[in-house]
């Protein structure tokens, strides 16, 4: 039997899957390759929860990190004007190329002040988002969407 949460979900994705026109269904697939463990992994809840208890009580050393060195704030792009482009090699590598480089978008308000990183939400668009930062900019307030 399927969760109440689950089955909300389900039509949620089901309703805007229909109105996209370029979006693709897959099996649900856990993932678990992503963290060391196995595609095929007969216990996946249990792997996770074995996980979760390792990472948490490594925190520290999971949650560390050192600077990029390749940092590159690009100007927007023509016919935008969505703010500057920064980019930077990613500290976690993953088996897709292009996912290993990390795209942000800069928004300025002023030179010094206040700044929030905004993230973006799931299934978001490169688009997505950016009246939100415009706004937050009127308030002096610079933006980093990620």
């Amino acid at each position: 039997m399927n969760s109440w949460l689950e089955q909300k979900i389900r039509r949620y994705e089901h309703a805007r899957w229909t109105t996209d026109d370029n979006r693709r269904v897959y099996p649900f697939e856990w993932g678990l390759e992503h963290i060391g463990g196995r595609a095929d992994e007969p216990d996946p809840r249990g792997f996770l929860n074995a996980w979760v208890d390792e990472t948490l009580a490594h925190s520290d050393e999971w949650l560390s990190t050192t600077p990029a060195e390749d940092y590159e704030l690009h100007p927007p792009q023509n016919g935008t004007s969505g703010g500057h482009v920064l980019t930077f090699t990613s500290q976690i590598a993953s088996p897709w190329a292009n996912n290993n480089l990390v795209r942000a978008r800069f928004f300025r308000a002023r030179a010094t002040g206040p700044a929030v990183v905004l993230l973006p939400n799931w299934n978001a668009k490169w688009h997505g988002q950016v009246n939100l930062c415009r706004w937050l900019t009127k308030l002096g307030i610079s933006v980093l969407r990620l």
